[in-house]
């Protein structure tokens, strides 16, 4: 179905609406995990970002969706989930790594692709925002802005992994 641009934002702005109401209703973690995710596509819809983001610009991480998994894991738990996380990572950032010296644009869409949910399990909204431009940029040609963004992909994974480690920790204090 085809919008007019004009009737577009106030659609997306009435998914938005019903999507909020959404949340408030008895969800499963992962009902409520793809209805966040929804809901940041449907924000990055609304208003595109401009660029890369900084770290003065938004949280690294999503405390509310680890949160979440502390909820419903005892915390060996979920130090294990974690561990797994940056295991499949690391092995998604040196795939994105081989790619762009290949300039494999096919390799880096599949890797990309990976990282957005695996980065998006976890809360690091900006490391699959990243990852998720890199997918589209790749679906408009351009190897350019994709190339761009992946090269920036490790230092944003460290200063998310930064983040990661300090909400861990609180949250672990909390649980004590």
């Amino acid at each position: 179905m085809a919008f007019l641009p004009e009737i577009l934002p106030d659609r997306l702005t009435a998914a938005r609406g019903v999507l909020e109401l959404l949340l408030t209703t008895d969800l499963s973690l992962e009902q409520k995990h793809y209805a966040l995710a929804l809901g940041s596509l449907l924000a990055d819809a609304v208003e595109p970002p401009a660029g890369p983001p900084t770290a003065s610009d938004e949280a690294y991480i999503d405390p509310n969706v680890l949160a979440e998994l502390y909820r419903y894991l005892p915390p060996s738990g979920c130090a294990a989930i974690l561990a797994q996380f940056r295991s499949t990572a690391r092995e998604l950032l040196d795939a994105v790594s081989a790619a762009l010296v290949a300039e494999h644009a096919d390799a880096l869409a599949r890797a990309a692709h990976s990282l957005i949910g695996t980065a998006g399990a976890v809360g690091m909204g900006i490391l699959a925002q990243e990852a998720r431009a890199i997918v589209v940029a790749l679906r408009h040609d351009d190897w350019g802005s994709a190339a761009a963004r992946a090269a920036q992909l490790p230092d944003i994974y460290d200063a998310s992994s930064i983040a990661l480690d300090a909400t861990v920790a609180e949250l672990n204090l909390r649980l004590t």
